[in-house]
């Protein structure tokens, strides 16, 4: 999984493997470690949740959790869904937004990712292509 914040954004990607793990455990979470005498890890995660809740955020103790609607998810994962899309209120009177987003990570056209693209979904754009 792949996380990319940039201003009141969060973008998580998911391969194939990690969709499939997130529809069947209902949760998904890495780590990353820290060397000390900094904070040592910074864990996010994706939780499916019950009922009609919305998409929601919270960052607590160097920890950062997403909650998806189990249905959501359920859709997502076994859809042609590319994407998860939800806001959240920072601020009490609702002004400002957190845009959260959640994707199915595509392989890269132009060969230029240095991530392994072994569980990359097949790019749409390729498919049928000579």
């Amino acid at each position: 999984m792949k996380l990319r914040i940039r201003g009141d954004s969060i973008r998580l990607r998911l391969g194939r493997s990690e969709v499939q793990r997130f529809l069947r455990d209902g949760e998904i979470e890495e780590i990353t470690h820290f060397p000390k005498p900094y904070v040592t890890r910074f864990i996010y995660a994706l939780r499916a949740t019950p009922g009609d809740s919305l998409i929601n955020c919270v960052f607590d103790n160097y920890h950062l959790t997403v909650h998806v609607p189990r249905e959501v998810v359920q859709r997502w994962a076994t859809g042609e869904e590319v994407s998860i899309r939800g806001t959240q209120p920072i601020d009490t009177a609702g002004v400002s937004l957190l845009k959260i987003l959640i994707e199915k990570d595509f392989e890269c056209l132009d060969g230029s990712s240095e991530d392994c693209q072994d569980d990359a979904f097949a790019n749409p754009r390729r498919v049928g292509s000579v």
